[in-house]
Formats: C-alpha cells, sequence, structure tokens
C-alpha cells in the first residue's frame, strides 16, 4: 500500500457470513470489523499535529472524528429508530381509515366518529401486526386496492 500504511491489517475472515443487508445496513461498522483502523488514526493524529495552520475549529473537528470512529457504530440503532417511526407513523393513519369506513359502513351502530364503541371496535379488528391491517381492509371493509397497492411483505418485514 502506498503513502506510508504498509501495516495495515485486514482480516478478510471477518467477511465471512457477511450479507448484503449488513453491508447495506452498516457499511462503516463492516469496514471496521473488516480493517483495524488504530495504526491508521494513529498516523493521523501525528500528521494532524503537524499541521500549522489549523484552526482551532479544525483541530477540534479533527480530534472529535478521529476520537469517535472507534466508538460503536450507530448505523443500526439509527435505522431501527427509523422503522419505528415509520410504523409509529402508519399504524395511526390505518386505525383512524378503518375507524371512518366503519362508522361510514354502520351510522346507526357508530353514530359519531368519537364513539367509544367505534373506538374498540378498531382496537379490536387493527392492534397487531401489518397481516391483520391488510385482512381487515381487503376482506372485512372490501378495500381491494389495499391489497395491490400495499407491499405487504414488506410492510410486514418492517414492522
Amino acid at each position: 500500500m502506498t503513502g506510508g500504511f504498509d501495516d495495515l491489517v485486514i482480516d478478510e475472515s471477518a467477511a465471512d457470513g457477511l450479507t448484503a443487508a449488513d453491508v447495506m445496513a452498516d457499511p462503516f461498522g463492516v469496514m471496521s470489523k473488516l480493517v483495524d483502523f488504530g495504526p491508521i488514526v494513529e498516523k493521523l493524529v501525528a500528521l494532524a499535529s503537524e499541521v500549522p495552520a489549523a484552526t482551532t475549529y479544525e483541530a477540534a473537528y479533527a480530534f472529535s472524528y478521529l476520537r469517535f470512529r472507534g466508538s460503536a457504530p450507530w448505523a443500526p440503532i439509527v435505522l431501527r429508530a427509523l422503522f419505528v417511526t415509520a410504523i409509529s407513523s402508519i399504524e395511526p393513519v390505518v386505525s383512524r381509515f378503518v375507524q371512518i369506513l366503519l362508522q361510514a359502513r354502520d351510522p346507526s351502530s357508530f353514530p359519531s366518529l368519537a364513539d367509544e364503541a367505534l373506538e374498540q371496535e378498531v382496537r379490536k379488528l387493527c392492534f397487531g401486526p401489518p397481516a391483520k391491517w391488510r385482512k381487515v381492509l381487503v376482506e372485512e371493509l372490501g378495500i381491494v386496492k389495499a391489497a395491490t397497492a400495499v407491499d405487504w411483505k414488506a410492510l410486514e418485514a418492517l414492522w
């Protein structure tokens, strides 16, 4: 390798068992498993100390960047948070949609969208995974467009 990093250690055995999903979910975490960045960071810190023109801001940025390079990868945590956020956004929309449809289908049983019996019926029908939502929308309420408009398998995997 050029540039003075001849002592770079690459652990190729760390790639055994890796899947495309692992790499897509956390590319930097995967890279840190494959390559020992310790010698590189040491050399970069030594080189950075020789740069006299760095401002305080630039030096602080470089120091923070190098200091956190060894910390636990955040990508899987962030992805899980995004998944929770996505489902937390979708679930109330589906529940409200079912609530509106049930009230429109049977206004004598549910005279208002604020009816407690309607709320309990929606909870009973929608509480659970997307497969249950699909069953309610398609089979019970006859919304056949929902069967093809939504990738239910992907939504189930996300859930």
